[in-house]
């Protein structure tokens, strides 16, 4: 210690009202300094600004530098204010409570129980007056000695904290007995949709764990799946042998946050994270090549006789959708209803990954016959599928998916179901001879009329439900892209936000985003590149459409619900906030029974999406007896008006959309407020009426739309593709 900057240094933190800092640094200087009266009476002015009693009467027993009267005055001002140490014995209870939860969740610290115990012996903990806990320990005539050092723990509140990403493992280097666990757990407890981070609390010494577990309750952190502990002199080669044994977890670069004044391990743990990472790596590239030696042996003619068998099939999604994971799921109830072998490749908790290492070990392991992806390409997993047929699902009009190196990837091996045909085809170039026509199915295993319990909560009292999370606004999605954009581009981002709106307020619709965009493209001569203009089209223009759609559909039932009194659920993440709709906010529900309950307790459910009625979310409501509302898009018209439709029809002209599969759609559809509330308050009054109108509807439901029924026959085309000559030719 510099014995002269270290004087300068408290007077100044005196100034600037660090009280703690005072002390820290403070003290230590006087155990280095027996003589100087300034510092001394600074020193124990802090102690009583902060209610430690008991340290100013010791620190008078060991200064000399004070005359008799001022260590008089000193010890009466101490006699007034709480001494401040805390037995260990008073916190005991809380203890034993979490050093249970603690080896209940964290097995491999069981044997550190006893050690932790001993390790408090000789320490002493102390509280002060604003709440914080400072651990020391001291030698008879020795100055104390604080572990790690006189801490002001709200800078575990100010402290910044680093920009949080899925994947990435926050390491805590070290416990502090302030805020900043319970900080940075609170903060990565969700990062996105069904997202969040594993913690790790790591610290080589014991005495700072058993101090931390004394302090407060702990059992929000201990008793969570994606909070971890290593503690104790092996606490660093522990954590190792974990990561390397749990390839699903801490599966980016680490980041590691170092509480005040602790002793940062931060260089060992990025060094020892990034040899786990390494490792990983050069198993993954071992497990590659074994599996490219063993698909460069399979041609075409094997996977044509291959596939005749009920062989494996492997399914790969993400926690991180709505809707998504759980249609991989009833995908793969069917297959196995059909005899096939199915394992769904998906996150197993909201903080761990999917990882290249864990698919190709279990590619390696199954020998798949198919892979199910939903929404992606065999060409965007990084080689990860091989030569091994591959079906994607095309449930949503995504940019990845409209583009012609999209269409380019298809090969003989790569089959396409869903909507969409005429653009991924027409406009895209996938192959005809790979697509399958197919619709969202419903999965009656998880959807079905039978009666629900009478005992449910007034929660699922209501008269119209929509279900779906919050997806933001148009304002949000506007703003987002217009700060992220170039700034010569910002004027002709807010000519087609106004655009859009203007396509809102009239009542039409953006049923070809590409034809909307190159229409106002034209008309203002502006020039851009393909991949640019795409972007804008789906990404910006229709995705604008697409949110203000929903929100003036739902504007327009609020509004009737408040007015009439009737009960409008919103069910979903993020409704709770929302200036408008918020009143409403249901909250989310699970997908399944709970989410039955939902349909099977309401007589309508709403549908506001500018795709139209056929959805996934319509089949399952129609599927638990629920009469589906949904706003009228041209899509289910043929792209013509409903009259149009109807006067077309009774023609004889054959116009294949949903209203030509689902008999008795014209009377679900509305174009404004008006006509919605029309409909709405008929066929709440006339449960006879609602019943008629939904019975035809529901038969096709579930003679076409299940996913027993679709997966079946995309099983068959997939066989019968496979055995073409023309694919053979294009194999060739």
């Amino acid at each position: 210690m510099n014995i002269q900057q270290a004087r300068q240094q408290i007077i100044a933190l005196r100034q600037q009202g660090k009280k703690y800092a005072v002390l820290d640094v403070g003290w230590r200087y006087l155990a280095a300094v027996p003589d100087d009266t300034e510092i001394t009476e600074l020193v124990l002015g802090g102690l009583l600004d902060v209610g430690l009693g008991g340290l100013v009467r010791e620190l008078l027993q060991l200064r000399g530098d004070l005359d008799q009267q001022a260590a008089k005055k000193w010890q009466a001002a101490a006699d007034a204010v709480p001494v401040g140490r805390v037995p260990w014995t008073e916190l005991a209870d809380t203890y034993r409570a979490n050093l249970a939860l603690l080896i209940a969740n964290h097995p491999h610290m069981a044997e550190h129980e006893q050690a932790l115990e001993q390790s408090l012996r000789g320490l002493h903990l102390y509280r002060t007056t604003d709440g914080h806990h400072l651990l020391s320990r001291r030698q008879a005539g020795h100055y104390r000695e604080w572990l790690p050092a006189i801490t002001d723990h709200t800078h575990d509140v100010k402290m910044e904290l680093p920009e949080l990403r899925h994947g990435t493992p926050i390491f805590i280097d070290g416990i502090s007995l302030g805020p900043i666990v319970e900080r940075v757990f609170d903060a990565t407890a969700s990062i996105g949709l069904n997202q969040s981070l594993p913690v790790f609390l790591v610290d080589e010494e014991l005495s700072h764990l058993a101090a931390w577990l004394h302090v407060a309750d702990r059992s929000k952190q201990l008793a969570d799946e994606r909070f971890f502990v290593f503690c104790g002199a092996r606490a660093l080669d522990d954590l190792v042998e974990f990561l390397d044994g749990h390839d699903d977890l801490a599966s980016a670069p680490c980041c590691a946050i170092t509480p005040p004044g602790v002793v940062a391990l931060r260089d060992k743990l990025m060094s020892l994270h990034a040899g786990v990472l390494l490792r990983r790596q050069n198993a993954y590239l071992e497990i590659v090549k074994q599996l490219k030696d063993r698909y460069a042996q399979r041609d075409l003619d094997y996977w044509r006789a291959r596939v005749q068998d009920k062989g494996p099939v492997i399914a790969v999604t993400s926690r991180a959708t709505t809707m998504l994971q759980y249609s991989a799921r009833d995908i793969g109830h069917a297959l196995e209803d059909m005899g096939y072998e199915f394992h769904l490749l998906i996150e197993a908790a909201d903080h761990l990954q999917l990882t290249g290492l864990h698919v190709v070990r279990h590619i390696l392991e199954v020998d798949p016959v198919l892979c199910v992806l939903i929404d992606h390409l065999r060409c965007e997993q990084d080689k990860l599928l091989f030569n091994i047929p591959t079906l994607t699902w095309v449930q949503d009009p995504l940019p990845n998916l409209l583009n012609a190196q999209a269409g380019a990837s298809i090969g003989p091996l790569d089959f396409v179901c869903g909507y969409y045909q005429d653009r991924l085809v027409g406009e895209f170039g996938y192959p005809e001879s790979q697509f399958i026509v197919a619709p969202f199915p419903v999965s009656t295993r998880a959807f079905h009329a039978d009666p629900v319990s009478t005992d449910h909560g007034p929660e699922y009292d209501c008269d119209i439900v929509y279900v779906g999370h919050m997806p933001g606004t148009m304002e949000s999605h506007f703003a987002k892209w217009h700060g992220d954009s170039p700034a010569e581009i910002g004027p002709f981002l807010q000519i087609l936000y106004e655009r859009v709106k203007n396509v809102l307020d009239s009542g039409k619709h953006i049923t070809l985003p590409a034809v909307f965009l190159r229409g106002i493209v034209n008309e203002l001569g502006v020039r851009m590149d393909e991949k640019e203009f795409e972007n804008l089209a789906y990404a910006f223009a229709y995705r604008l459409f697409d949110l203000g759609y929903r929100q003036q559909t739902l504007s327009w039932v609020g509004e009737w619900a408040r007015r009439t009194g009737r009960r409008f659920r919103i069910y979903g993440r993020g409704w709770d906030d929302h200036s408008e709709l918020g009143s409403f906010a249901a909250g989310p529900i699970a997908h399944g029974e709970p989410l039955r309950r939902v349909y099977c307790s309401t007589p309508l459910v709403l549908q506001c999406i500018p795709g139209g009625f056929m959805h996934q979310r319509t089949y399952e409501a129609i599927a638990c007896g629920a009469l589906v509302l949904v706003r009228f898009s041209p899509k289910d018209f043929y792209q013509v008006s409903v009259e149009e439709w109807t006067r077309r029809t009774a023609a004889g002209e054959v116009m294949d959309s949903a209203a030509n599969d689902f008999p008795g759609l014209a009377k679900l559809v509305f174009h404004d407020a008006a006509e919605f509330e029309q409909s709405a308050e008929k066929y709440l009054q006339d449960r006879r009426t609602r019943e008629r109108t939904l019975a035809p509807i529901r038969d096709v439901v579930l003679q076409k739309y299940t996913y027993a029924s679709v997966m079946k026959r995309i099983m068959t085309e997939i066989k019968q593709r496979l055995g073409t000559a023309e694919l053979a030719e294009a194999a060739r």
